[in-house]
């Protein structure tokens, strides 16, 4: 099901039928309540998984890809496999139309610092901060994907 919403979804952005933008609000749907129950369910496991998904974390350079297993592995954190046939396609769409090519140039850095703090709040348990932290987080990336948009 979700490889099948993957592939309409991306045919609908590549044929210009949604933008990014509507992409990005459906992720702000989606991820911030996500991090808010990865931050209350997360399990030892999710930790270590977080931690290993994006190499920033880590003090190693990232990329759109890494950034986008991050946001898949909080999904994933949050144990409601609905949320992840729902938001793990959008992931792959998104990267589909924005492409690799387009990963975190000069957004990355902020990123980065941004995946920092989702994750001690996560580490944390702090449901609330990691909820205002993944909404902040998406904002500024909807922004950065908006001027890429209109390039």
């Amino acid at each position: 099901m979700g490889s099948q919403l993957e592939i309409g979804v991306t045919l609908l952005a590549s044929a210009d039928s949604i933008s990014i933008e509507n992409l990005m609000e459906i992720r702000h749907i989606t991820e911030v309540p996500a991090v808010g129950f990865a931050a209350s369910r997360r399990t030892d496991d999710d930790l270590e998984r977080l931690r290993n998904s994006d190499p920033s974390l880590r003090s190693e350079e990232s990329s759109f890809s890494s950034h986008s297993t991050f946001h898949q592995q909080i999904v994933e954190a949050s144990h409601n496999p609905l949320l992840e046939v729902v938001t793990i396609p959008l992931f792959n769409a998104l990267q589909n139309v924005v492409g690799d090519a387009n990963a975190a140039a000069n957004i990355g850095t902020t990123v980065s610092h941004d995946h920092s703090a989702l994750f001690e709040a996560i580490v944390d348990r702090d449901s609330m901060a990691a909820m205002t932290l993944m909404r902040r987080h998406l904002d500024k990336v909807s922004a950065y994907y908006q001027n890429f948009d209109k390039r």
